[in-house]
């Protein structure tokens, strides 16, 4: 598993933003999983094509999976 993931966040506490793109390399998506717990969301957007054969679904069930309070 190998899958381009980019992230960004906006605090709008300090007006900071930060951007992210990486390689993905575990299936478990740690390091997604990592920044979402770092950043703790409050509203979380994916992209339509979430679902795509590029693996954006794998993505998109952690999400679902450990952030469920957060709105989409």
């Amino acid at each position: 598993l190998s899958i381009q993931v980019g992230l960004a966040a906006f605090d709008l506490r300090s007006a900071s933003l930060h951007l992210s793109q990486y390689i993905e390399t575990s299936s478990s998506y740690q390091n997604t999983r990592t920044l979402l717990h770092f950043y703790d969301p409050a509203v979380i957007i994916v992209p339509p094509n979430r679902t795509s054969a590029d693996g954006m679904a794998g993505v998109s069930e952690q999400v679902d999976m450990f952030y469920s309070s957060a709105s989409k």
